[in-house]
């Protein structure tokens, strides 16, 4: 663990923090606990981090030596509105579905050193568990209604990343 945090808001101006180098600086400071979580060494795992413009990253957690990804997310910037973060996509191996809090965890501190204000996701009714872990890490539900695409239900939730963030 590095004894000084370097905060990127310290280098950079509060409304142009690229995402990418943030993303990729928790991920490194977080290292040894994301490995402890799912069971790992810390040199046994690695992270990919694939940016897709300016404010758009997808971001895998995977074992070193081995296919894919036993954790994966997206994290963008909302367009029109640098104060709010959109996480989807959140994706974890079949088995490790009691990560989940612990990756929403690493997603809001990369949100929150990202200088976003708020992170948004949506959930589908069918999610009761992530519904469950969303209201007991703080997040707040929002207006529900019916995707005309899918025909799913759907429900904003959003985190305020102002206050101090916890394991929960």
């Amino acid at each position: 663990m590095p004894k000084h945090e370097v905060k990127f808001h310290e280098i950079f101006d509060d409304h142009e923090v690229p995402l990418e180098p943030v993303v990729k600086h928790v991920l490194e400071e977080m290292k040894y606990e994301i490995a402890d979580a799912f069971g790992f060494e810390a040199e046994d795992i690695g992270f990919e981090v694939s940016i897709g413009g300016w404010q758009k990253a997808h971001v895998a957690v995977y074992p070193v030596g081995k296919c894919g990804a036993f954790a994966s997310f997206d994290l963008e910037q909302c367009p029109g509105c640098c104060a709010i973060g959109i996480t989807s996509f959140m994706r974890l191996a079949e088995g490790l579905e009691k990560q989940l809090n612990f990756m929403t965890y690493v997603r809001e501190r990369i949100a929150k050193e990202a200088k976003y204000g708020v992170l948004m996701a949506t959930i589908t009714e069918h999610q009761k568990f992530e519904l469950k872990m969303l209201d007991a890490r703080g997040w707040h539900p929002g207006s529900a209604f019916r995707n005309p695409k899918t025909k799913n239900t759907l429900q904003i939730w959003t985190k305020d990343l102002t206050h101090a963030l916890d394991m929960g």
